[in-house]
């Protein structure tokens, strides 16, 4: 659907003008007739003027507003929703770390975890895997690689018909990375043998472990902090709980557990990071934490694995244009509280930002044509507009006022049909 407002019609009836006022000069000055009668120059002299008059008539608009608004962090996020940047991107709602898959080895480290371990891990998709990485350098994150990645099974409570609870056990292992099986010193439970394999880890290389789990839009990564007997901590790294790579001595000569360590206590976790967007994305008003405030101008640096802060208490505002037939309106103003804030651009649609809405909470749009409030928190409203100027809505090709039909064109050659063929018999 389009406006009926044919600009091409309209600078038709103008050159068709021009040309007759032109012939009519030749004519009367040189003595040079056209092959089209000059008392056309009425006829469009009158179509000029109405298109000249109708051009110059301004419409008069009428507009609806319709408001909506999201709280900062209700779910499900709409579409129109904005990040610190327009457009969703990288920075705005940077990723959790993914660990690669792991190739296997002639010969492995062997973990054995009781399922009361394995039971206690967290585990909402179904598909969370416990990730073993190596080091030498613990201090330098790029150097870690991963070493083992297991898909662990999955628990659940069945009551039957008699009130017993009973944990059912669905099994995720594939016999490669890692498998569940009868433990050899307490048959009546099950437990959870991870390979380790050597992919290059040496004596006294530094250990740490993972649970990957990729909850759909929201997937979390956790530390996983092992403590048993067998194990010694890294002194050398602070504030992390460690642990160091057994010597995988004739490693290169030999197929199969090289060591198998059991490990004895429950393992606590530590979520780390989330790709929950309420959690990793920074929205409209929000900001990552600052660790340090430059004196010399500079921007300050922020911290990414953090949860994004709300800045200067702002509610940011998106405004969507469009007329009666649903195109988009670019360059339209708008004004706020009696002023103006700018023009929509090409899609129509103005970004604004309010600071300290919580406290300025009243606002108009247009003279108090439409009258809002604002509740701030970073919270964001969607003010789509709607201007009608009562013009018509016609499909495509309409045909109007301003309209030259061929056939007042000289160079218009009618085509009769093809008479059918009369031969006689």
């Amino acid at each position: 659907m389009e406006r009926s407002n044919n600009i091409i019609k309209n600078i038709e009836i103008q050159q068709k003008f021009a040309d007759l006022i032109f012939k009519e000069y030749r004519s009367k000055k040189y003595g040079i007739n056209s092959c089209c009668s000059i008392d056309q120059k009425h006829k469009y002299s009158i179509q000029k003027s109405i298109c000249d008059w109708d051009s110059k008539v301004k419409p008069i608009y009428t507009k609806t507003y319709t408001e909506t608004n999201w709280v900062n962090c209700t779910k499900p996020i709409p579409e129109w929703v904005m990040y610190g940047d327009f457009a969703p991107s990288e920075t705005n709602c940077p990723p959790c770390v993914h660990f690669p898959p792991v190739n296997p080895t002639d010969c492995w480290l062997e973990l054995h975890f009781k399922k009361q371990n394995v039971l206690l891990w967290p585990n909402e998709s179904g598909l969370a895997r416990l990730v073993g990485q190596s080091t030498r350098t613990p201090g330098i994150e790029e150097s870690w690689s991963t070493i083992a990645s297991c898909v662990f099974p999955t628990f659940e409570e069945v009551i039957d018909d008699n009130g017993n609870t009973t944990i059912s056990t669905t099994d995720a292992t594939d016999g490669v990375h890692c498998d569940w099986i009868e433990d050899p010193d307490d048959p009546k439970t099950s437990i959870l043998v991870l390979r380790v394999y050597a992919n290059g880890a040496i004596k006294s290389d530094t250990l740490r472990w993972h649970i990957e789990d990729p909850i759909e839009d929201a997937r979390k990564v956790y530390t996983l902090e092992i403590e048993s007997q067998d194990w010694l901590p890294d002194l050398s790294v602070t504030d992390t709980i460690y642990n160091l790579y057994p010597n995988p001595q004739d490693c290169n000569n030999t197929e199969g557990a090289f060591e198998t360590k059991k490990i004895l206590f429950p393992n606590p976790t530590v979520l780390v990071c989330t790709e929950d967007p309420c959690d990793r994305c920074v929205f409209c008003g929000e900001g990552w934490p600052e660790t340090n405030i430059p004196i010399d101008g500079t921007a300050p640096t922020v911290d990414i694995t953090k949860s994004p802060v709300c800045k200067c208490d702002s509610e940011c505002i998106l405004f969507t244009v469009k007329d009666a037939c649903g195109k988009i309106v670019p360059n339209w103003e708008i004004n706020l509280d009696g002023a103006s804030i700018g023009q929509t651009n090409d899609q129509g649609i103005l970004i604004h930002t309010i600071e300290k809405a919580s406290i300025n909470t009243k606002h108009a749009l247009d003279i108090c044509g439409f009258c809002f409030t604002t509740t701030g928190n970073c919270n964001q409203k969607k003010i789509d507009i709607i201007v009608d100027d009562g013009s018509t809505c016609t499909c495509s090709n309409p045909e109007l006022h301003c309209y030259i039909k061929k056939e007042d064109d000289c160079s218009f050659i009618p085509q009769y049909p093809i008479p059918p063929n009369t031969t006689s018999v």
